[in-house]
């Protein structure tokens, strides 16, 4: 897994997470503001299934950078029942 440097780009926290893609898995960035509150990002995912690869950009419109205290990066395998 690695982590580009996040950077505020038009006044907006972004983010770019890239990591191993495995099947039946999805994922998602949350960030933690300096108040404990959860943001959830416009995010994409771009996947590539032959090399088990996953790029994930996210972006916080209503966030600035320096209002974040922490990124988590979070996967979960889907069962059937959540399909």
């Amino acid at each position: 897994m690695g982590v580009d440097v996040p950077k505020d780009i038009n006044g907006r926290a972004t983010i770019h997470i890239y990591d191993t893609y495995y099947k039946n898995t999805e994922c998602r960035i949350i960030a933690i503001d300096n108040s404990e509150k959860i943001h959830i990002p416009k995010q994409t995912s771009i996947l590539v299934p032959e090399k088990q690869y996953r790029s994930t950009n996210g972006i916080f419109p209503n966030l600035k950078l320096s209002q974040i205290k922490e990124f988590r990066f979070q996967t979960r395998v889907i069962t059937n029942e959540q399909k």
